[in-house]
């Protein structure tokens, strides 16, 4: 299955606006070259023969942007949801990180708690030897 050729490149956070000015101005200058062909007609049927042409081309035209502008739609719409995915990932990641941390910090205290109590029952221990 071929891939349809990227008309823009995608960034980050969207579509270089550059390209698609770039585009704009290329679909302008072609309906302005048909206005042109248009006000230039001399003879009643080829002014007619020129103004269905021109309305063919430019509804060609039309057609092609909406439907570019449809697949932009959705590119960009499917790239938002995939940022949104990866920062929610990233929150729910954070937030197991700080309960493991939290955690780690509980059983750390804890051991200290239990090594206290230890070297206090060795101390008393050796308080009570009379060997010692």
């Amino acid at each position: 299955m071929a891939s349809e050729p990227k008309l823009f490149k995608r960034r980050l956070l969207g579509y270089q606006r550059k390209a698609v000015d770039a585009h704009l101005a290329t679909v302008d200058a072609a309906i302005a070259e048909l206005g042109e062909q248009v006000a230039s007609a001399t003879s009643p049927d080829h002014h007619e023969l020129v103004l269905r042409a021109t309305r063919l081309s430019v509804e060609a035209v039309i057609e092609q942007a909406e439907a570019d502008a449809d697949r932009i739609r959705r590119a960009a719409h499917d790239e938002a949801a995939g940022i949104l995915a990866d920062a929610y990932a990233l929150v729910r990641a954070r937030d197991d990180v700080i309960d493991l941390t939290e955690s780690a910090t509980d059983d750390a205290g804890d051991l200290a708690d239990d090594e206290a109590a230890l070297f206090d029952g060795e101390r008393s221990a050796t308080d009570l030897d009379p060997a010692t």
